[in-house]
């Protein structure tokens, strides 16, 4: 899954592509095909929790592999991803324990 803000929309683009470009070379040797999942393609409209909580649970569940990355805003911007970010750290921590 690629975790991060809607602000840095051509950053995830950019990981989109390395992944791909990964995939072309190194699945068929490997058997493995990394997937990059996002919410911006993968997760579907839902009311009944906070945005990034609908997220999680149609997302997280099924993640093996995380990259989160972040801009630079302001500093009350830079706190709330943090925030943001150590609770993703703990839910994927959870549920990779749980398997």
């Amino acid at each position: 899954m690629i975790a991060s803000p809607g602000d840095v929309a051509q950053a995830r683009r950019i990981i989109r592509d390395v992944v791909d470009e990964w995939n072309a070379v190194n699945a068929e040797d490997r058997e493995i095909i990394l997937m990059p999942l996002g919410w911006e393609t993968h997760a579907s409209p839902q009311m009944g929790d906070r945005p990034q909580g609908i997220i999680n649970g149609q997302l997280l569940k099924d993640t093996d592999l995380l990259i989160a990355f972040f801009g630079l805003g302001s500093v009350a911007r830079r706190e709330s991803l943090q925030a943001a970010r150590s609770k993703r750290s703990k839910n994927t921590w959870r549920l990779g324990s749980r398997r």
